[in-house]
């Protein structure tokens, strides 16, 4: 079984954007190099529901140009359920568009609570998520 590794940094602005806007879900890029996230990509939800999520092309085309200029790979996608567990809804694995982690962030309890995926064909397996300092 796999894992994500992420810096504690990257982790922690994730988590905030999620927080911040919150009642609606936000979503975003996770990039790094050598496997670790190291840079989160916030990215607006062009829906802005509190049940769905679509990422605004243009920064995700952005992004991604940028990390091609960083050398950083794309390593991860996020979006955050506000009112619901951590785990993918039918919508989110039929919709699986990159061959990297997919993490949710479930704001319906007090503290946020992070998990992450691989997803393919369907299959939805867990995957432990590794802090590491940033």
């Amino acid at each position: 079984m796999g894992y994500i590794r992420i810096a504690a940094g990257a982790y922690r602005e994730m988590v905030l954007h999620c927080m911040e806007e919150k009642p609606l879900e936000a979503c975003g890029l996770l990039s790094g190099s050598e496997g670790t996230v190291g840079h989160c990509w916030n990215i607006r939800n062009v829906n802005q529901s509190p049940v769905s999520f679509a990422m605004d092309m243009e920064q995700v085309v952005t992004a991604l140009q940028q990390m091609k200029q960083h050398n950083e790979q794309l390593l991860g996608i996020y979006h955050s359920h506000p009112n619901s567990y951590p785990y993918p809804s039918t919508f989110d694995i039929e919709h699986v568009a990159y061959p990297c982690s997919y993490l949710i962030v479930s704001l319906n309890r007090l503290r946020p609570r992070v998990r992450s995926y691989r997803i393919t064909g369907g299959d939805v397996q867990h995957e432990p998520i590794w802090l590491v300092p940033s």
